[in-house]
């Protein structure tokens, strides 16, 4: 996971799943973006893991109204989610998302 800056042509929702894409091949771990509303949690972007699991989803909030939901998210280092939290909160203040 590379650092730099925020700014980009991009959506906010193709750089998401740009980042749910960089960490599916660096840990093997499916990310999916979601607005959040109210206690449903609606999917806008990321990857969808296509084998049925029975594992718990974590849910991670990245503000009151995007978060991350993730079967693996806890395999991933903690050093590692802090610094994807920070690029991923970086995106979404960026474009006015928060």
């Amino acid at each position: 996971m590379g650092n730099g800056t925020c700014t980009s042509n991009l959506t906010v929702i193709e750089m998401l799943t740009d980042v749910a894409r960089a960490v599916k091949e660096h840990y093997g771990v499916s990310l999916r973006f979601v607005e959040i509303l109210g206690k449903r949690w609606s999917c806008i972007a990321g990857i969808e893991n296509d084998e049925l699991s029975f594992l718990p989803m974590a849910r991670i909030e990245i503000n009151a109204r995007y978060g991350i939901i993730s079967e693996q998210w806890y395999d991933i280092p903690a050093g590692e989610r802090a610094a994807i939290m920070v690029r991923v909160r970086c995106i979404v203040e960026s474009y006015g998302q928060g």
